[in-house]
């Protein structure tokens, strides 16, 4: 897997070998991971036609490709970019289970988290398993 860090409010990671599916209007949406942070990750390869409002929630579950992995998220959209017949959509993690905690953790280069960090996440995502 590929690790690529910028830096923002919140360090994020670039994401690759990983989906999401994501429910919207009845449909069930397959995206690209593209990356992701404490707080927050961005998907890629939705279709135009996916509605996205600003603070809309979702139901996401994210996998890697082989399928060994899964976590599912509450996430509550942030920004839409369109770019021709695809969308962009940034979302806020609302909840997530510990093991997506651990996998971020995991991941993520020690020298871009540290104790408080871990603070931020328990109150904006939450500690549940």
């Amino acid at each position: 897997m590929k690790k690529n860090i910028e830096q923002r409010r919140q360090p994020r990671m670039r994401l690759d070998g990983y989906t999401a599916n994501i429910a919207n209007d009845g449909f069930v949406y397959t995206a690209t991971v593209q990356d992701v942070s404490l707080k927050g990750m961005q998907l890629q390869g939705l279709p135009a036609r996916f509605t996205a409002l600003h603070g809309e929630q979702f139901s996401v579950v994210v996998s890697d490709f082989q399928e060994v992995r899964h976590y599912k998220l509450t996430v509550h959209s942030k920004w839409r970019k369109k770019d021709g017949r695809l969308v962009a959509v940034g979302f806020h993690i609302k909840n997530a289970p510990g093991s997506w905690k651990q996998f971020i953790f995991q991941e993520m280069p020690e020298h871009t988290h540290d104790s408080s960090e871990e603070d931020v996440w328990d109150q904006y995502v939450g500690a549940r398993d």
